[in-house]
């Protein structure tokens, strides 16, 4: 096998790879954004969480 050939191969992989990772994650509703609550429940002046 040439070098060339071997390079399109593993790029082919890994691509597919990365789709099929992103397309999952996608379809799972998976973000990186962090979800913060507006209206805190409990929350002390010296910022302790006590529960």
């Amino acid at each position: 096998m040439s070098m060339p050939l071997i390079l399109i191969v593993v790029v082919c992989i890994v691509s597919m790879s990365g789709f099929a990772i992103i397309w999952i994650a996608r379809q799972k509703g998976f973000t990186t954004k962090q979800t913060v609550d507006p209206v805190p429940q409990k929350v002390y002046a010296d910022g302790e969480r006590k529960e």
